[in-house]
């Protein structure tokens, strides 16, 4: 494309951005210092409609940006944004705060990314199988209800209920405790089911439940592949358009509990990826955009999304640096909790 009509198609992309309103020949010759007439502008505005570029409103002389414009517009601006983005401590330790496990990261990280952008946000995350036993607990919470908490070595946390047909102790329950993770700590998940452990002296009448306990925590192998997905800001889709019906935010919310919408982002394999419109494949969204950024630890044992779902007319400038900087933060906050 001609560098004037490039010139000319930005600066209308970047008003309407700023301003849902039609914009005019007069608008960017007043707004833009771009050299040239208002006439000129109107001709060039004219030839952009023909390619596709511009959609004219039946009620307006001005023109607004087509999902083409768009397209051409965030292309345009990623060949020239800064990749190397400030990673702020106070992010990191937002992410970090009263974090107990990878999952709560991935909720902090949700909800500073929602608020950042004032639009509704997710964390898609994976984490490999092949995770090793770090801590194995019995808690007692009465008598004939006892908790079971795994600690993996990826921060996981497993965590599953027993209810006992025989009265426990707390002295059983911690030389119960002893056996498990003298057998378990360092035994990758994966090598539980054929696990033989044999219990012997006062524990023999527990050897039903111990291997029940067992049992359980092979079958929490079968989990760990599973995709877990976290959304916040989901108010935020007041912010999509002046006017929002109820159909359109239910069908939303809907979707955003939905194994479609994770697996379709979940589908992207660039590590910074924008759909606008109709270019999404779910017809629910086709009048939105979605931001996505690939994130992973330095091992790349758990690898994940994280990005924005919002209108069409959005800052995609300050959102893609509000996406990155919350994936490039979350990298971090994964690798602290590793550690």
């Amino acid at each position: 494309m001609e560098s004037r009509k490039v010139e000319i198609l930005n600066a209308i992309v970047n008003s309407y951005i700023n301003s849902p309103s039609p914009v005019g020949s007069r608008t960017i010759s007043k707004d833009f210092n771009l050299g040239v007439s208002s006439a000129t502008i109107r001709n060039e505005m004219a030839d952009l409609e023909d390619l596709g570029y511009l959609n004219k409103p039946h009620t307006s002389a001005g023109r607004i940006p087509s999902v083409k414009a768009y397209r051409f517009f965030v292309n345009e601006l990623r060949k020239n944004l800064d990749d190397d983005f400030e990673v702020r401590d106070n992010l990191l330790d937002l992410m970090l705060d009263q974090a107990e496990s990878l999952n709560d990261v991935f909720k902090n990280a949700a909800k500073i990314l929602s608020e950042k952008s004032n639009y509704i946000s997710y964390v898609i995350a994976l984490k490999k199988a092949d995770s090793r036993i770090r801590l194995v607990q019995l808690v007692l919470i009465d008598s004939f209800t006892i908790l079971l908490l795994v600690v993996g070595d990826k921060g996981v946390v497993e965590k599953h209920f027993f209810k006992s047909d025989i009265k426990i102790g707390e002295k059983e329950l911690a030389d119960i405790n002893s056996l498990l993770n003298e057998n378990l700590v360092g035994i990758n998940l994966l090598e539980v089911d054929s696990l033989d452990i044999t219990v012997t002296g006062s524990l023999t009448k527990w050897t039903a439940f111990i291997t029940h306990v067992i049992r359980t925590i092979a079958e929490f192998n079968e989990d760990s592949n599973k995709i877990d997905f976290f959304y916040d800001g989901i108010k935020n889709v007041f912010n999509f358009q002046d006017e929002i019906n109820k159909s359109q935010v239910i069908d939303i919310m809907n979707l955003m509990e939905s194994s479609h919408l994770v697996n379709t982002l979940n589908d992207f394999e660039e590590d910074l990826t924008v759909v606008i419109g109709n270019e999404n494949e779910i017809d629910i969204i086709k009048e939105n955009s979605i931001i996505v950024s690939s994130f992973y630890d330095r091992k790349r044992e758990i690898t994940g999304k994280v990005g924005i779902l919002g209108p069409i007319r959005m800052d995609y400038r300050t959102q893609i640096q509000n996406v990155k900087l919350v994936s490039d933060n979350l990298k971090l906050a994964i690798d602290k909790m590793l550690r």
